[in-house]
């Protein structure tokens, strides 16, 4: 482990102070402390070889040591050098409300008492901790049933308090935490070293919650954070960079919006409909799926608009609204907008923990043989847009979580996309994307995805519409949860993604639901009205054609911190002329139906042929809702890391690591090996958000990232 062994690819100056990073996992605290020292980290820890190569690749100026926390000397590895920052982010399984009332370990709800180790031997100057929230209910445990133990609740926070006691101002001899740490650290509780801990070890700690979409990450992930100080200078906290969009903060420019949960998702990623599987989803992702798509685009005032990737926010561009659903969670039944900061993705959750799902629709348009077979591929670039309407399908989306359940009579996890990403957990992907694309209606078209340029906009239109409506398809994605079981309706791709987790399974999947527009056939009562008016009387018996039953959701009757999303105003039965909706959509308009009816009969309480929905002054019709999980880079992009993070490969462990120890070559120089998607999940499941760890040693060390400038 000699230091002067290793060889750097780079000329550093050897005498500065050391940055350690311990539980180093795939390198997301390291990205965050490289940015804010201007340097590489100099020492890296991890027990698992997977997720350590990873990290070398990515960080190949650090030395890497893949030993257990415990059998590390601070001495030896540090050689006696003095030390600036020591980070720790100890397992966080058995602190986790995700965790439920299921028995834990005391063995691991102990590593963080590895800190008090670095601060006896090594001395560092400051010292960062990373935990959830529920960190701070550390306390003894007591055995339910043989070798199941579980935390006292008559004794919550006391083991946390001691613990702080040890590092700064010290404890009582009869403590009984002194205890656990003597045997954890394996010193003699009646020795010098546990005498130390007693007295205190005279650091100044701090400790805060803070959430990584304050400081830019587009992913909420609510962490623990504790600093302790021993340089006589107090612990800081990085200050809130980002906050909500109408937030008072940002609307004076104090703050900038929070980044978002649809800014990470690929939309030009094919996703299969909800109705054309091999293996059929289980009750509760459709219950998921129809919870999300009622409050993220039926009955949402602002479904998030997701534009082409190529369009340039001109106003002829195609656009989609997705919502993201969860499935991580056994306590809550969350949707999220695609539009706000995506929520915590677990490490521990099989198969998922969001999807986002994007509802189809087509706008109906007149009964001719053209406007009945009007349809395009998929992969070619959207046609010619006339003047008289747009002819392109809009793609609204949200996300669903996959991984968890709900309560009775909670409401399902779903959100916008337009919100941050939830937390990222390491055992799979739980959001999926219920996903978006555009629908084209003219002949010969059957739309484009959202990733190809918008086609040329023409001067004219072959057919006018009253009130100006457009012959596109509109899809209206969100982002679901998957791996709890329950409703949750997700959220929208215009939320932060929510907390990614390091589980074995995927978590977030994008659902999208597809709605083509109705403009031909009954436009009695199409006045062309505005959204926000309040809804108009529709009686229509359509025209000679054959007519089907449908549900018309017209939204924003009111305000919308008015108006109950059960209004009853929101929904009306009416007549429709089959013959208006292509045939190529009825069957999947049918089933798209009878899912709103099965899951939502307090809005549909009647089977009916197909469900309308007012946008922009028309009438779409619900035609399919596909649905795929997140990537593993759409995750890594949630928590802030790089595109350039190299994720999907790494360098053979084996030849890597000798004895723990990483050998004396540049690490991007060795053989290296595909790392499979459940290793993947779980490092980005497992790490810090960079632009959290980085604005927290910012706030600490204000002054060393110019030193380090200077000196290079």
């Amino acid at each position: 482990m000699k230091r002067d062994d290793f060889q750097f690819a780079m000329d550093r100056d050897l005498h500065h102070e050391l940055v350690i990073d311990n539980f180093a996992g795939g390198g997301g605290t390291s990205t965050g402390l490289e940015a804010a020292f201007n340097r590489p980290v100099d020492i890296a820890i991890n027990h698992n070889a997977e997720a350590l190569a990873m990290h070398a690749l990515n960080h190949p100026y650090t030395k890497h040591l893949c030993e257990s926390v415990w059998d590390i000397d601070p001495m030896e590895v540090t050689r006696g050098r003095p030390v600036a920052l020591v980070w720790l982010s100890p397992d966080c399984r058995h602190f986790s409300k995700a965790k439920g009332g299921k028995p834990v370990s005391k063995d691991i709800r102990g590593l963080a008492w590895v800190t008090l180790r670095w601060c006896l031997d090594s001395y560092p100057r400051v010292i960062a901790l990373e935990n959830v929230e529920e960190f701070v209910t550390w306390c003894e445990l007591i055995e339910v049933a043989p070798g199941k133990w579980i935390p006292d609740p008559a004794k919550k926070g006391q083991t946390f308090n001691s613990f702080v006691g040890m590092l700064s101002t010290g404890v009582s001899p009869d403590d009984p935490a002194l205890l656990e740490a003597c045997e954890a650290l394996k010193i003699d509780p009646d020795g010098p070293a546990a005498k130390r801990l007693v007295a205190g070890l005279g650091y100044h700690v701090e400790y805060q919650e803070l959430r990584a979409c304050d400081n830019g990450a587009p992913t909420l992930r609510n962490r623990f954070f504790l600093v302790a100080r021993r340089d006589g200078l107090p612990p800081a906290f990085p200050a809130q960079t980002h906050a909500e969009p109408k937030s008072a903060a940002v609307l004076s420019g104090t703050c900038e919006p929070h980044r978002t949960a649809a800014e990470i998702i690929d939309f030009g990623i094919e996703a299969q409909s909800i109705f054309d599987r091999k293996k059929p989803l289980v009750y509760n992702t459709h219950r998921r799926v129809a919870k999300g798509l009622w409050r993220h685009v039926l009955a949402s005032d602002e479904p998030f608009i997701v534009p082409s990737k190529d369009s340039n926010a001109h106003d002829d561009a195609a656009l989609a609204t997705p919502f993201i659903t969860e499935h991580a969670n056994a306590s809550n039944q969350r949707t999220m907008r695609a539009d706000e900061p995506l929520r915590t993705t677990c490490a521990q959750v099989k198969g998922g923990h969001f999807s986002v799902v994007a509802p189809s629709m087509v706008q109906l348009r007149g009964t001719s043989e053209a406007h009945l077979n009007a349809n395009s591929s998929l992969k070619d670039p959207l046609s010619a847009i006339s003047a008289g309407g747009t002819h392109h399908a809009l793609t609204s989306a949200h996300l669903i979580t996959i991984g968890y359940g709900e309560r009775p009579g909670q409401e399902p996890r779903t959100q916008p996309i337009t919100r941050p990403l939830g937390t990222s957990v390491a055992g799979g992907i739980k959001q999926a994307l219920v996903a978006a694309h555009v629908t084209k209606f003219r002949t010969g078209s059957i739309g484009v995805p959202l990733s190809r340029p918008m086609p040329t906009v023409t001067a004219n239109s072959f057919q006018k519409r009253p009130g100006g409506n457009a012959p596109l398809g509109l899809v209206a994605a969100h982002l679901m949860h998957l791996t709890h079981h329950g409703d949750r309706p997700g959220t929208t791709p215009s939320q932060p993604l929510p907390t990614v987790t390091g589980a074995h399974r995927g978590e977030q999947a994008l659902a999208a639901a597809f709605f083509e527009q109705a403009n031909g056939g009954f436009w009695e009562d199409n006045d062309g009205r505005s959204a926000t008016a309040p809804l108009s009387t529709i009686a229509s018996k359509g025209a000679n054609q054959r007519l089907v039953t449908a549900y018309l959701v017209k939204c924003g009757v009111a305000p919308a911190r008015t108006r109950s999303a059960r209004d009853s105003n929101l929904v009306t039965k009416m007549l429709v002329p089959a013959e208006s909706l292509p045939e190529q959509y009825r069957d999947k308009a049918q089933k798209c139906a009878a899912l709103l009816h099965e899951h939502l009969p307090e809005h549909f309480p009647e089977q009916v042929d197909m469900l309308l929905m007012t946008y922009d002054g028309a009438y779409w019709v619900l035609v399919d809702i596909t649905l795929r999980m997140l990537k593993a880079r759409e995750l890594f992009r949630g928590q802030s890391f790089p595109d350039t993070y190299i994720i999907d490969e790494i360098p053979d462990p084996k030849l890597l690591f000798k004895n723990g120890v990483q050998v004396h070559v540049d690490p991007r120089t060795i053989p290296r090996i595909r790392l499979s998607i459940t290793a993947q999940v779980r490092m980005v499941g497992n790490s810090v958000a960079p632009v959290q760890a980085e604005a927290l040693i910012r706030a600490n060390f204000p002054h060393e990232p110019l030193i380090s400038h200077a000196a290079a």
